[in-house]
């Protein structure tokens, strides 16, 4: 999925990274202003659009001055939502502290999965948000040149919040806080892994064969039935993704 996903997007963020409004057409324009108007747009998307519009300049602007440009120029009151997604996109690309700040990684992967964050409060974000958060950073940076590491701050919260959703196996895109959910987990579960994970590399492969799997109450069964919804959310969101960049430009 990841190969698949990069394939798709990468060119279309490297690409957006030296756009000047001169270089987009006018039906581009156009899709970018509506991708602002809908706040089901995903932040990249948003990131993309903003550089079609202004140029990848407005990446430094302060908020109030792009709100306006947009008013001012394209009669658009931008949605609150959009606001925070872009702001955590263009803030991601500048200073990565989502891997190394516990709170800033919260925000971005609540903020990346359409829900709007609460400052100075903890909303814990699901293992299938902070899944879908780390593939979108991840692309993000990838198209900037870097993939940092995480430090210890966001490993612990996603170990946490997999270890209160009952997981034992951290799915793939966060198997970076396996280690932390090692310590988390009260009980012996090696065996538990073991299975789960034998049966996950059989069955992940095909999104339908994660839907027709018979799971049943049993302890491995239960596992793998949660690390199929994080998957099949994150692939669903990724096909979806890369159609909306891809028809972005």
């Amino acid at each position: 999925m990841l190969v698949e996903t990069t394939r798709h997007v990468l060119p279309v963020l490297q690409r957006s990274q030296s756009l000047q409004k001169n270089d987009v057409s006018a039906a581009a324009r156009k899709r970018a202003i509506n991708a602002f108007r809908d706040d089901t747009s995903f932040s990249s998307v948003l990131l993309v659009a903003a550089r079609a519009l202004f140029g990848n300049q407005c990446l430094v602007w302060e908020p109030e001055s792009f709100w306006t440009a947009f008013a001012v120029e394209y009669d658009l009151d931008v949605p609150t939502l959009n606001r925070a997604k872009f702001l955590a996109a263009s803030t991601l690309v500048q200073t990565p502290r989502f891997y190394s700040d516990a709170n800033v990684f919260e925000k971005t992967c609540l903020t990346f999965c359409d829900t709007m964050p609460i400052p100075g409060a903890i909303n814990e974000a699901s293992p299938a948000q902070m899944a879908w958060g780390v593939l979108e950073a991840e692309m993000l940076m990838q198209a900037e040149g870097t993939t940092p590491e995480f430090d210890y701050e966001p490993k612990r919260y996603a170990a946490t919040s997999m270890a209160r959703d009952g997981l034992v196996l951290a799915p793939g895109l966060l198997v970076f806080s396996q280690d932390e959910l090692n310590k988390q987990i009260r009980s012996s579960v090696e065996d538990t892994i073991r299975a789960v994970h034998q049966t996950w590399e059989r069955i992940s492969k095909d999104s339908e064969d994660l839907r027709d799997y018979e799971y049943s109450n049993t302890a491995v069964d239960v596992q793998l039935a949660k690390l199929a919804s994080v998957e099949l959310y994150v692939r669903g969101r990724a096909a979806r993704y890369g159609a909306e960049l891809a028809a972005l430009l």
